[in-house]
């Protein structure tokens, strides 16, 4: 998969190229309505993007709805963690949004 920035502001974030990021994932582990552990490797020259990262996202019941949990493990030491927790909570967020337009 290839994520792509568009805006010219982002132009030098990408971890493959200057605007992209290219990662391979594979499932590790799926538990319906429980868990789901994917792998992730980044298509990078730089080794500290090396290594294979796991994000494990969990559901819970809660009160009229469903709690969603996110961790990663192995983050690749070129990932800043405050950049890396942007994103996860961008990501929280644009579930959250998707799944309210839903209802």
């Amino acid at each position: 998969m290839t994520l792509t920035y568009t805006r010219a502001q982002d132009s030098f974030r990408g971890k493959t190229i200057p605007d992209a990021d290219s990662f391979r994932g594979r499932f590790v582990e799926l538990i319906p309505n429980e868990k789901v552990v994917w792998a992730i490797e980044f298509h990078a020259d730089d080794p500290g993007l090396s290594g294979e990262m796991h994000l494990i996202v969990t559901f819970a019941d809660a009160d009229g709805g469903v709690c969603v949990s996110s961790q990663c493990d192995n983050i690749p030491t070129a990932i800043r963690l405050e950049d890396h927790e942007t994103g996860s909570r961008s990501s929280l967020a644009n579930l959250a949004a998707l799944l309210e337009k839903s209802r």
